[in-house]
């Protein structure tokens, strides 16, 4: 993963940091024992299940399975690269990065974004002072301000507007270096039919969007005026993808944190509004439909989502499905609902943020409850008989979607006063459903259940004996003697990616080098990789001598099953080999299968071992 900066470098910057005290500064941890614990920042939990090592600097949550080292959690908080977080850090620290050489192609994308950046910043500071200063921003600005925004507010989220004509930005963009086809690379210009490029953003009011770190990766434009589309906002481009970025999220990072919760709103103007008024948690999601990239930014931030859009909107099937999409990432979501023709820019320069806070966040419903709400407004349960039949369908198919039977009975219990129904006839429902889903799968969904399956328990004798020699040595690492000394080498394991990182425990300990798992896991850009090692590292030692008669039992079992499957194998060969009389062969056969056979019995009986 470091392959573009020095690894003495990555080292530096590794040990100049606490990890205890760098995750400390995202959430509360308590002492407990050698290590410390607190309420999982990657998912919803009320126990806390997530453990930071100060001894090995890596964290692991019990509940969910994220884990890694310093990098992967700044990289995971920050939505980051691994260069990235190693610079974020090393910056903190004030150690200069120096980068090793990159392919061509990487020089060319790390360029073209470093000027698609120059052009970005650029219009947005050409955009704000023609708002701010110049005769043809005049009339945006004066609208700016009757919609209630404040000069501090128009600076803090460097407005701009965007005056007619075909060329502005062009002109100025072209007399400070930076040609038409940077523009149009970076989706500020378009391309004429004729040949020639034009502006991309005329008369409109510009709202930049930017990443975590507060860079200019594209632009929102509103209409000022007579025109179409009423809103035009940046094309994806090698910088922006609108899937990934959430408008404001960079100014509502600390006030997420702080909160416990962020809300999502669904117009610039709704999130400005909100920002201004002391509401620092909100952000935009730039259309209704949240994705999974912006899930898991929102996620990273804080594990409570709620979604504050107008009364129209909050019912569509796009919002729902967005819904679901923050359920899936880890999110506990609540919805809240806004007066009819009201959106959050209205009622809260009408009724001020304390209201909005109080009647609006904090009566916010749960995800289940909202849906529930929205069942029986559709059926009218207490109408006529079908209705309640229909609500009653549709509300038992909304609770068997619920994962945690607590939470599950709740409902039922809910429900049974509500419809006065047997519970034991809406638990029956909601079994016919499970079963009905679970018969539903598809051959690929076998495959990845039967994967799953083999990852979570069903292993063979070897692989947990491999995971369990792993798991001492990354604890105990003078046992690396141990393991040379009874003749272990990697070639021996089954398990890839423990034979991955015995490899790599190997070469450290070849060079002298310390075997300390943070490092390790940089070798690896898989996650699930990071979390099975994280997972290794928490796991509790023994004293010495027990270690090492566990660590003798675990090589005896690698060993014996690599000779079992070789034995196996020759055991086939031999077979095919009958039908073609290949005498000659299989005497050579035979003679190595009596051979493993021997070594198989000398590791069962070492001391009735005969030369």
């Amino acid at each position: 993963m470091s392959k573009l900066i020095p690894e003495e470098v990555v080292e530096e910057v590794r040990h100049s940091f606490d990890l205890v005290k760098v995750i400390s500064g995202y959430l509360e941890l308590k002492r407990s024992g050698r290590n410390y614990v607190g309420l999982c920042p990657f998912h919803q939990e009320k126990t806390p299940s997530f453990m930071v090592s100060p001894e090995k600097q890596i964290f692991h949550c019990f509940g969910c399975g994220q884990g890694g080292n310093i990098f992967t959690f700044i990289m995971e908080r920050e939505n980051l690269s691994f260069p990235e977080a190693v610079k974020y850090l090393a910056k903190q620290a004030g150690i200069r990065v120096p980068e090793r050489e990159m392919t061509p192609a990487q020089k060319q994308q790390a360029a073209l974004k470093e000027e698609l950046k120059k052009a970005m910043d650029l219009a947005a500071q050409f955009y704000h002072i023609i708002l701010e200063k110049k005769p043809a921003g005049r009339k945006a600005l004066e609208y700016l301000k009757q919609r209630g925004l404040s000069e501090e507010t128009v600076k803090m989220f460097n407005l701009g507007f965007a005056p007619p004509g075909w060329e502005n930005l062009l002109t100025f963009a072209r007399k400070r270096g930076l040609p038409p086809d940077l523009l149009h690379k970076a989706g500020l210009a378009g391309l004429r039919p004729s040949g020639g490029h034009y502006d991309n953003f005329r008369s409109r009011i510009i709202f930049p969007i930017c990443n975590l770190q507060g860079e200019v990766v594209g632009l929102g434009g509103r209409i000022f005026g007579e025109g179409e589309p009423k809103y035009y906002n940046s094309p994806q481009t090698a910088l922006y993808d609108k899937s990934r970025n959430l408008f404001g999220l960079d100014q509502a990072r600390r006030g997420i944190r702080d909160q416990g919760f962020s809300i999502i709103m669904e117009g610039y103007m709704d999130a400005i509004i909100a920002h201004q008024h002391g509401i620092k948690n909100a952000v935009a999601s730039l259309g209704t439909s949240v994705t999974t990239e912006q899930a898991g930014l929102l996620r990273v931030q804080a594990a409570e989502v709620v979604i504050a859009y107008d009364a129209d909107t909050a019912g569509d099937a796009a919002t729902l499905r967005g819904l679901e999409i923050l359920k899936k990432a880890g999110c506990a979501v609540r919805v809240a609902e806004l007066p009819r023709d009201m959106d959050p820019d209205d009622f809260i320069r009408e009724q001020g943020s304390e209201a909005f806070s109080r009647d609006i966040i904090g009566k916010a419903l749960p995800l289940v409850d909202y849906r529930l709400k929205k069942a029986r407004e559709k059926h009218n349960p207490k109408g006529d008989t079908p209705g309640k039949l229909s609500y009653s369908r549709e509300a038992v198919a909304i609770l068997a979607e619920i994962s945690d039977n607590l939470e599950r009975e709740h409902y039922i219990s809910s429900l049974e006063e509500e419809l006065s129904l047997p519970a034991d006839s809406l638990r029956r429902e909601i079994r016919k459903l499970l079963r009905g889903s679970s018969h539903k799968i598809t051959e690929k969904g076998k495959t990845n259940a039967i994967e799953i399956s083999l990852q979570q328990g069903q292993k063979s004798p070897a692989d947990s004996a491999e995971r369990t020699l792993i798991a001492f040595i990354l604890h105990k690492p003078e046992l690396v003697a141990d393991l040379k000394d009874g003749g272990l080498t990697p070639k021996d394991f089954t398990n890839a990616i423990y034979r991955d990182v015995l490899e790599k425990i190997l070469e450290l300990d070849s060079r002298g080098e310390g075997i300390l798992l943070a490092r390790i896991m940089d070798s690896y850009e898989d996650k699930k990789i990071q979390r099975i090692l994280a997972n290794l590292g928490m796991e509790e030692g023994t004293d010495d001598a027990l270690a090492k008669k566990v660590l003798s039992d675990c090589m005896k079992r690698i060993k014996l099953t690599k000779l079992n499957k070789e034995r196996k194998n020759i055991e086939t060969l031999m077979q095919e080999m009958e039908k073609g009389k290949e005498n000659e062969r299989m005497n050579e056969l035979l003679k190595e299968w009596e051979r493993l056979l021997k070594l198989e019995d000398s590791i069962l009986h070492p001391r009735e071992r005969r030369e």
